[in-house]
């Protein structure tokens, strides 16, 4: 089977082999028992004279890396503002008229990276005209929804929330990441909470999320760690935590043993939304971020939320402070 042109621009995630203003978190975490400045090195070195960051080391520039990027930089605190100016002002360029950023200029469709772009022009008043068109554009963007007697997978169909690929269906995480940059940017909509439950609508009935099925011919599927993660950031403040308890046990429980380091990240990330950041976390990124020297440079985006895990300890809404 040939697959579509579109698809091939997922988010690249290498942890499948083990089973995409300046806000100063260090000053809310100021004990920093592990050393990040490596880390916050090897991804600096990954920008371009152009202001866009490669996707890898060695690789090709990429919109969701310069824009997870960016977030990372913000994290590591002050000292990185003409690289964050730069990679800001490149993401510009890569919106198209209607709004969106896409992860490659001939697949406007596949515009999952708008929502990671507002995130990163955040607090910064060049960007505040390009951020109200990704709004707008990801407020309309259209999905597939349909009512169905389908009895192979047993998922509400009929909500609305967001896709990987414009005109396809909806899944876990371009869903919260789109609900999380909708909270940050301060507008509410019904699509909004339309996407909040249907992420709630995905939690598996024994706790945790993956990409977005349930069950199928009647078995439950498998969580997944990084999407519980994500799910666990965008739902904060919009549900009770009696309705997510049995998915952060279930992170809880998982993640210490994880040192992969997109999945090790969003967990991390996900357990500090509801004030659980493990006692481990900073341990556990040292020793991630170790592997490198036998398994290679890891992603860009995955350095980036690392970084974030490291210097956030309330989650990625530190990185989103409210406005006073």
């Amino acid at each position: 089977m040939q697959v579509p042109a579109p698809l091939l621009f997922l988010p690249h995630h290498p942890d499948r082999l083990s089973r995409p203003s300046i806000a100063v978190c260090n000053v809310l975490n100021p004990r920093l028992p592990m050393d990040l400045a490596p880390t916050l090195k090897s991804l600096a070195a990954r920008q371009t004279p152009s202001g866009a960051f490669a996707a890898r080391e060695g690789g090709e520039p990429r919109p969701d890396a310069t824009a997870w990027a960016v977030l990372g930089m913000r994290a590591a605190g002050p000292g990185n503002e003409e690289a964050i100016e730069k990679a800001r002002q490149e993401l510009l360029t890569e919106q198209f008229k209607e709004g969106l950023v896409a992860i490659d200029h001939d697949h406007p469709v596949s515009s999952w990276p708008t929502a990671l772009a507002l995130l990163s022009w955040w607090g910064w008043p060049p960007g505040e005209e390009a951020s109200r068109h990704a709004l707008n554009f990801l407020s309309d963007v259209t999905v597939i929804t349909f009512k169905s007697e389908d009895t192979v997978n047993s998922v509400d169909s009929t909500m609305r929330g967001w896709a990987w690929i414009g005109g396809t269906t909806c899944w876990v995480e371009p869903t919260s990441m789109a609900v999380f940059a909708f909270d940050r940017c301060g507008r509410q909509i019904d699509r909004v909470r339309q996407g909040i439950n249907l992420v709630l609508n995905r939690q598996l009935p024994h706790g945790g999320w993956n990409f977005g099925n349930t069950f199928v011919y009647g078995a439950e599927l498998l969580p997944a760690e990084e999407y519980i993660g994500v799910a666990l950031t965008a739902l904060a403040g919009h549900c009770e935590e009696s309705q997510v308890s049995q998915s952060i046990a279930l992170l809880e429980q998982r993640l210490e043993k994880i040192r992969t380091p997109l999945t090790l990240a969003w967990g991390i990330l996900g357990l500090a939304a509801w004030k659980r950041r493990p006692a481990f976390a900073d341990q556990a990124i040292s020793e991630c971020l170790d592997r490198q020297a036998r398994l290679g440079p890891y992603d860009t985006s995955h350095l980036a939320l690392l970084l974030i895990a490291g210097h956030c300890p309330g989650g990625l809404i530190d990185l989103f402070p409210a406005k006073t």
